[in-house]
């Protein structure tokens, strides 16, 4: 099933791309973590609370590190704000 959800607290360009969901092992807790191409030029993984009942996702957090997260293309979240990003295939590094 489909669902639109509401977004909140994005306050810079959104463009996503890799997605993945990470859930507390207890079930209180859901995120989804998003590779987000601000610019071409300018990446970020940006992490959402997932409010099902309310069809919302609130920024947690928006990690932006130039020196680490370089043309990243996917996400696998190890935590509610943990994770390992995936680079672009053959992308070089700055």
């Amino acid at each position: 099933m489909l669902r639109k959800f509401k977004l909140h607290g994005v306050k810079t360009p959104f463009h996503p791309h890799g997605i993945a969901l990470w859930r507390d092992p207890a079930g209180q807790d859901v995120r989804l973590f998003v590779v987000n191409h601000r610019t071409m030029h300018d990446h970020s993984i940006d992490i959402f609370r997932v409010d099902f009942a309310q069809n919302a996702l609130t920024l947690v957090q928006s990690v932006v590190d130039p020196d680490a997260i370089h043309a990243p293309n996917d996400v696998w979240p190890t935590g509610p704000s943990s994770y390992g990003p995936s680079p672009v295939l053959g992308a070089a590094r700055r």
